[in-house]
């Protein structure tokens, strides 16, 4: 029996086949042109940037002291530790670095325009009047460089170099390290002292002693 030359419809072909193009039209060009889209490049990320060892110590800002500094450093902490200011007033007087002042307007500076509120001024006006300052106050949004946060960060960075160089300056401690491979577990030694409300060290004023650290994160590697 001759074998049929009859080509297979599309229904005889099975599924997984797939049905060949059709020839391109006589005139029709078929051929694409690639086009090149240029690309910004945006450069390394900065939160890659600022991702460090959980271990590692946050930097902390530098401060620049100032006579005006040291007046606001103690008001401010005065009215804190009177539980005269709270939430979002509180965090202007903490986060806040005095300008300029005279006897009736106060000019203070922040980083941070969600603190710059008309009513967060006149509760922070207000408080002030119970401690013996009738002041306004006038907000400006620029660069801090002393304020009452930033001395309290710089001041608790200290005592934790300090706590660290005990723990790493201890006998013991030297001996675990030496003898027995021991090591520090990055970010396990924290400074139990409790945190003076005096910047002593930013008035130039020795700091009184009292800053101790647990050496719990001391492991050994055996």
């Amino acid at each position: 029996m001759a074998a049929s030359n009859t080509a297979p419809n599309d229904e005889d072909l099975p599924p997984w086949v797939d049905e060949e193009p059709a020839p391109p039209e006589e005139g029709v060009q078929t051929s694409r042109r690639v086009v090149a889209i240029p690309v910004r490049d945006p450069g390394p990320s900065q939160r890659l940037d600022q991702r460090r060892d959980p271990g590692e110590a946050r930097p902390v800002p530098e401060v620049v002291p100032s006579p005006e500094g040291d007046f606001w450093f103690d008001t401010v902490m005065q009215l804190v530790r009177a539980e005269a200011v709270t939430a979002l007033v509180r965090e202007l007087g903490l986060q806040s670095q005095l300008v300029a002042r005279d006897s009736g307007q106060w000019v203070l500076r922040v980083e941070r325009e969600s603190l710059n509120q008309g009513n967060i001024r006149e509760r922070l006006a207000t408080a002030l009047g119970t401690v013996g300052h009738e002041v306004r106050l006038a907000v400006e949004i620029g660069p801090v460089q002393d304020s009452p946060s930033l001395r309290l960060a710089a001041e608790a960075a200290r005592r934790q170099r300090e706590a660290e160089q005990r723990i790493m300056d201890d006998p013991f401690v030297q001996s675990m390290m030496r003898d027995f491979g021991g090591r520090i577990v990055p970010g396990t030694l924290k400074a139990t002292a409790a945190m003076q409300t005096q910047a002593a060290p930013l008035r130039g004023s020795p700091s009184p002693d009292g800053a101790h650290a647990s050496s719990g994160g001391l492991s050994a590697d055996r």
